[in-house]
């Protein structure tokens, strides 16, 4: 009974404290977010006009009345076609290469400012390959897993799957800023996250009542222009992820104790 009263003692002051010391760290998370996700937006504008590009390069009259065409032009197309299909996974391959880039850069830098550590190359360079192998951890038993039961993921599953991904990376990079220890830092974070899964529920209760509240509290501005009420949105949704990065900063501490 009584360590069931500490937890929720110890929870409600950990939360209390998540906004009482709420400092420049909040802005300056809030404005990393920002930034990746006006580059992220960038991004994927220069490959959809890559892509666009591609298309305007083609001919119309090749793609129109295929059946009509002579076999020099058909040939013709098809090479068209094979240019336009390399450049499609050229800038896709570079798109990629880009977002994950970029990724571990700001999300690396943003969990430095919330644990109060230093960012540089060293950690961004160990930063990549913590999400490489992060990476290939979960999608190769995935991929394996669909490829032997020869089925599609239903949207349910990949839901499920996304959770537990978001929950055990989080941890991770908890985990990896305070000690910079990448194999050690991937054997912790499921050792606590399958362990302690019991100690992470109210916080994440917490965080999503927290999301629930500012939808409330934003709602009205969604009777502006589309443009005001996205702007706004879009603020109060990156600093209340920074906000969450604090809190769970100051809950992993907690209960890797």
């Amino acid at each position: 009974m009584r360590k069931k009263k500490n937890y929720w003692k110890k929870n409600y002051n950990l939360f209390l404290n998540s906004f009482k010391k709420t400092d420049k760290r909040l802005i300056y998370i809030a404005l990393c977010d920002f930034l990746f996700f006006l580059l992220l937006i960038g991004g994927l504008y220069v490959w959809n006009s890559g892509v666009a590009k591609g298309i305007e390069s083609i001919p119309k009259e090749l793609l129109e009345n295929p059946e009509n065409l002579s076999p020099e032009k058909t040939q013709e197309t098809a090479l068209l076609m094979k240019d336009y299909l390399i450049s499609i996974v050229g800038y896709t391959i570079l798109l990629v290469i880009f977002i994950f880039l970029i990724w571990c850069l700001f999300k690396g830098y943003i969990w430095n400012l919330a644990l109060k550590k230093k960012f540089n190359l060293k950690y961004y360079g160990k930063f990549l390959l913590l999400n490489l192998l992060w990476i290939a951890i979960w999608l190769v038993p995935l991929i394996l897993l669909f490829i032997l039961l020869k089925t599609k993921p239903s949207a349910k599953f990949l839901v499920i799957i996304l959770v537990f991904l978001v929950y055990f990376t989080n941890i991770l990079y908890i985990l990896f800023t305070k000690n910079n220890l990448i194999m050690e830092s991937i054997k912790n974070a499921f050792n606590l996250g399958f362990n302690k899964i019991h100690l992470f529920i109210l916080p994440y209760v917490l965080i999503i009542l927290a999301m629930v509240v500012v939808s409330l509290v934003t709602w009205p501005t969604s009777f502006l222009p589309v443009k005001v009420y996205t702007f706004i949105s879009t603020l109060a949704l990156v600093f209340l992820l920074a906000w969450a990065r604090l809190y769970l900063a100051d809950v992993v501490k907690d209960v890797s104790r």
